[in-house]
């Protein structure tokens, strides 16, 4: 049936004034196009000045707001010292690696390959010889890899691009600086330095091109000293010790530049040294100079290649770490409960949290510090009434993942130990970052929502 246009009124098209022509509504009144006083069928009357789409400006700022309170709260608490106390320990799995028995007496180096595989290699000093730890075949399994004579103390490995293992170590029989490596398919053998009395205190690292370098100590000449290979050829050089006896308890890094870093101790002065060569040529300082400091000292690198080291405070007895930025060391006392620090091993993450393992020679305890809560943080990795703990070595592998390995000192046997860590907590201005960006594209969508709908 058709429109009755006389109890409705014309239809604008036909609607006119006293002039005969048609009498638009103005847009003014909040519609157009319709007679006046009455809107056009499916038309919507509310006005769109205070909305975005069909979502009002005034509800998406408030829930907005509430989003970055909720936000800064959360960071608030996150970030509070009663949150990161109340933070527990991190599951640890404990294993042994080797249970020959009188292994131990010197350290232990550990380091994790392309494949996610633990090698780890250690002096046995019931056999005198050098052994080498892995689990590429799903569980540990040794291998004796230099029986010759009394070898195998201050033993260091590293892994290379095509995962395979190199070795230095002490030849205390002969008194030199030894070398063992699997890079072509069996191990093969290396006196580096010699004569004298040279080669305890090794650490080994390897760079992005495969070159290997070694700091060591020359008992000898009381030097620091480096042993270099690039290009296939070994060289030696010496660091530091002109005029005191410095080079104990070395540890070397390399940054993403292909830079050396090294921390050792200064014996004469009974300081924590540092060298490296990224300027360019070698730059020897004192990092920490405040009583008996430095020994078991251990240096790694962040993504930021910035230089932390975790050492023992003897006149203290306490575990500290100093990190290197600008010209003036930032020194933290990071366990001072009991006798502790001794037999230190550090590592950063690709985060750069810092991990330290060491000694609670009080409780006889192998213990864990680190900051990935953000502040220092340290917890018992293995003790239960057994003396655990000594000649640690600790690495990470897979963004969070922890492995150490130590000398139980009780069963004189090697030991593993592997953490899964938390995730790094983002900060204040990282979770409000993220809010606005989730509030963002959340009102986008209801604009673009009602834009279609419009």
């Amino acid at each position: 049936m058709p429109p009755n246009n006389k109890s409705h009124g014309l239809c604008a098209n036909s609607l006119r004034g006293k002039s005969g022509f048609v009498n638009q509504a103005k847009a003014g009144n909040g519609y157009t196009n319709g007679m006046a006083g009455i809107p056009p069928r499916n038309q919507n009357f509310r006005t769109k000045k205070n909305k975005i789409g069909h979502f009002p400006i005034k509800s998406a700022l408030i829930i907005v707001i509430i989003f970055v309170s909720i936000s800064l709260i959360a960071s608030a608490i996150l970030s509070s010292p009663y949150q990161k106390a109340s933070i527990k320990a991190l599951p640890w799995t404990l294993s042994t690696a080797d249970a020959v028995g009188n292994v131990g007496v010197s350290p232990t180096s550990v380091k994790v390959d392309s494949k996610g595989f633990v090698h780890i290699s250690y002096y046995d000093s019931g056999g005198k010889n050098l052994r080498y730890a892995n689990n590429t075949a799903g569980s540990w399994t040794t291998t004796q890899i230099d029986t010759i004579g009394n070898v195998g103390e201050f033993s260091s490995l590293c892994i290379d691009s095509n995962d395979k293992i190199h070795i230095s170590y002490y030849d205390k029989t002969n008194l030199n600086l030894k070398y063992a490596s699997n890079f072509g398919g069996t191990w093969t053998l290396r006196v580096l330095d010699s004569p004298g009395s040279v080669g305890q205190y090794t650490s080994i690292v390897v760079s992005a091109q495969d070159n290997l370098f070694i700091s060591y100590y020359d008992a000898t000449n009381t030097n620091l000293k480096l042993a270099s290979r690039i290009a296939g050829v070994w060289l030696n050089m010496t660091i530091d010790g002109a005029t005191t006896n410095v080079g104990m308890y070395s540890s070397i890094a390399i940054d993403s530049n292909g830079k050396l870093h090294i921390s050792y101790y200064d014996t004469t002065n009974k300081d924590l040294k540092y060298a490296t060569n990224a300027s360019g040529s070698w730059i020897i300082r004192s990092v920490d100079t405040a009583g008996d400091v430095g020994q078991y000292s251990s240096i790694c690198l962040t993504p930021a290649n910035i230089p932390f080291i975790s050492y023992y405070d003897s006149t203290n007895k306490d575990l500290k770490v100093a990190s290197i930025v600008g010209p003036t060391p930032t020194i933290t006392r990071v366990d001072r409960t009991g006798d502790v620090g001794m037999y230190s091993s550090i590592a950063s993450d690709i985060f750069g949290r810092i991990h330290v393992s060491y000694f609670d020679n009080t409780n006889k305890d192998l213990k864990y510090a680190s900051t990935y809560t953000g502040a220092w943080t340290n917890e018992t990795v293995d003790g239960a009434g057994i003396s655990a703990g000594q000649y640690s070595s600790i690495t990470t592998s897979d963004a969070t993942t922890v492995h150490i390995s130590y000398i139980s000192t009780s069963a004189m046997d090697l030991k593993y130990a592997k953490a899964i860590n938390v995730i790094p907590e983002f900060d204040s201005i990282a979770i409000v970052c993220i809010a606005t960006i989730v509030m963002i594209m959340f009102v986008r969508s209801r604009i673009m929502k009602g834009n279609r709908d419009s």
